[in-house]
């Protein structure tokens, strides 16, 4: 059965001998052994569900708005200090962060920004964890992630509430959503989009080695700025060598004599 307050206006009724995927509850009557299933959703296999077609038309409404263009995302931190993460603490996605930033020895602070990450509070905690960490000023960038699951369990990552938080952000954002083949609409509107949460903690965390090349190129510049101030002032001191050679150092003492007998007239002025 369907009760009517679930049909959205426009949906077409499903008729008698239609092969359709509903989605729903089973309620059971013991009294009467018997089982209904109360349907909330109903699917035509082989066409664009109802799910899909909100989903769609929601992509396109917000790509309208130049939400998913690639002017406006940002290059991550080269080397950041502190990370955060916006995901459950429960969950798997929060331990295999930690276990790459400790396989790569990288000295870096992790701040978790905890929120559901399926079900009907998921997309409002999510959108308040990326605006808190945004806010603080404490991270670098921002994970948003969660593990692998179907695309109802996936739904919040293509909710508005948090795409628009994403989009708002200040701090470069990676969405780590599922697994590779799984794309969501948060994947879209990221900086960088990772295929799993592990690769996040990857790109953030860059191996030691290639920590190590971008110190030793950091000090080359150094030195190769250094070597140039010490060419100038060498420079500027023959010429003052030149000068004063030219000159000779009788000249030299007479002419700062007479500056110095200026000064000390305009001086004698200005207290009288």
């Amino acid at each position: 059965m369907r009760f009517r307050g679930s049909i959205r206006p426009g949906e077409p009724l499903a008729q008698p001998g239609e092969i359709v995927v509903a989605r729903g509850r089973i309620d059971l009557y013991p009294s009467r052994s018997r089982y209904q299933l109360v349907a909330s959703a109903i699917e035509r296999p082989g066409a664009l569900g109802i799910f899909s077609l909100e989903l769609e038309a929601l992509k396109q409404r917000l790509a309208a708005e130049g939400i998913f263009d690639a002017a406006r995302k940002r290059r991550l931190p080269e080397a950041p200090h502190s990370i955060g993460i916006v995901t459950s603490r429960s969950g798997a996605v929060i331990h295999d962060v930690i276990r790459v930033l400790r396989h790569r020895a990288v000295d870096m602070r992790l701040i978790v920004a905890h929120a559901a990450v399926q079900g009907a509070n998921a997309p409002v905690e999510l959108a308040e964890g990326i605006a808190r960490l945004d806010t603080s000023g404490d991270v670098d960038v921002i994970i948003v992630a969660r593990g692998g699951g179907s695309a109802e369990d996936l739904s919040a990552f293509n909710s508005e509430v948090v795409i628009r938080a994403i989009a708002a952000s200040r701090t470069p954002v990676i969405s780590a959503v599922g697994h590779e083949s799984d794309v969501t609409l948060s994947d879209l509107v990221a900086d960088v989009r990772a295929g799993t949460p592990s690769i996040a903690a990857d790109l953030v965390a860059p191996p030691e080695g290639i920590l190590q090349l971008g110190v030793e190129h950091l000090f080359a510049r150094v030195a190769r700025r250094i070597d140039a101030l010490l060419g100038q002032r060498y420079e500027e001191l023959l010429s003052l060598a030149q000068r004063t050679d030219e000159a000779g150092p009788r000249e030299l003492l007479l002419r700062h004599g007479e500056h110095l007998a200026q000064l000390g007239s305009a001086l004698a002025r200005s207290t009288s």
